[in-house]
């Protein structure tokens, strides 16, 4: 599919149209991007989850990771900026402009962090969340216990 749409047909890689992460959007749906029409949703846990199905599934190496570790690209991203982007201010980091070192290092925080949880709590965990079960009630922790535990985890791959 990506070759039919590359100009260079022995490039097809570089064509970026990260069709596992457009797909996520089309098919799955957080309850938080669910309240965007109330003011109360965001898309934190709809780009962190495209994010990390894009780079684990995807077949081309393509923006925000280009086939990196998302947890190294996070951690290199983070000593560029001089620190994280706080996960609440990820999408509108992303917004703020159409490419730059902070709208790359907001997607890869989103798809870094998706990892994280997955990883510590499993994949069916993950799903309450993205559902809108409390974090904390699914976990045993608060978002910010677990936004912390996972910067100190970035700060452990900057050592």
């Amino acid at each position: 599919m990506l070759a039919a749409f590359s100009n260079d047909q022995n490039n097809a890689e570089q064509s970026g149209l990260a069709v596992i992460h457009e797909l996520t959007h089309v098919y799955a749906v957080s309850s938080y991007r669910q309240g965007e029409e109330e003011g109360k949703g965001h898309r934190f846990y709809d780009d962190g989850l495209a994010v990390f199905l894009q780079h684990r599934f995807g077949e081309s190496q393509e923006y925000p990771d280009f086939g990196r570790d998302l947890y190294q690209v996070v951690a290199e991203k983070a000593l560029e900026n001089k620190g994280l982007v706080p996960l609440a201010d990820c999408e509108k980091v992303r917004n703020k402009s159409e490419s730059g070192l902070g709208r790359q290092l907001a997607y890869t925080q989103e798809g870094a962090f998706t990892q994280f949880l997955i990883e510590r709590f499993g994949f069916d965990t993950y799903l309450k969340i993205y559902q809108g079960e409390d974090i904390k009630a699914v976990t045993g922790e608060s978002f910010e216990e677990l936004e912390s535990a996972f910067a100190a985890l970035i700060r452990v791959i900057q050592a």
